[in-house]
């Protein structure tokens, strides 16, 4: 039942942010099992953050720290990208920021995003459009609390 309301609600925000897109904009979906952890970082013994087949789960009973890379698709493109972010946490205290850095790493942009309702089921994760820069790269960083996930990074670069 969670699940059709999170696709319910990826295609009203994919609706609602296809309104204002032009013919040249990229939409991508990367899986949480593309992010990594932070701190500890995924090699450390005993981390218990796991990849699995679609999502970054934190098995541990302390916060772990996240980074997922965005791919970009329009890399001179100067218009900006809308990044969400699928999540489960029971705690209603996983938060995400999102950042968009300039060919020499530097900042020209970042939000968070407010953390998700405590539920069981999957949920979705919204945030403003951010500026790009050409050359430049976007990411998103999240904190995860005990037994959270990240789903699913959705993002649409103009």
């Amino acid at each position: 039942m969670q699940l059709s309301k999170v696709l319910t609600q990826i295609a009203f925000v994919s609706g609602v942010v296809g309104i204002s897109l032009s013919a040249s904009a990229t939409s991508q979906t990367i899986n949480g099992n593309g992010c990594n952890s932070l701190y500890p970082p995924d090699y450390s013994f005993g981390t218990l953050v796991y990849h699995e087949s679609t999502q970054l789960r934190n098995g541990s009973t302390a916060f772990r720290y996240a980074t997922c890379p965005i791919h970009r698709g329009q890399a001179l493109s100067t218009a900006g990208w809308n990044p969400a972010v699928v999540a489960t946490d029971s705690t209603n205290q996983l938060w995400c920021v999102a950042s968009s850095l300039d060919e020499f790493g530097n900042s020209i942009g970042s939000t968070p995003a407010a953390t998700i309702p405590a539920g069981s089921g999957a949920m979705l994760i919204n945030f403003p459009n951010l500026p790009s820069s050409a050359w430049g790269y976007f990411n998103v960083f999240c904190t995860m609390p005990a037994s959270s996930s990240i789903q699913q990074v959705l993002y649409q670069e103009y």
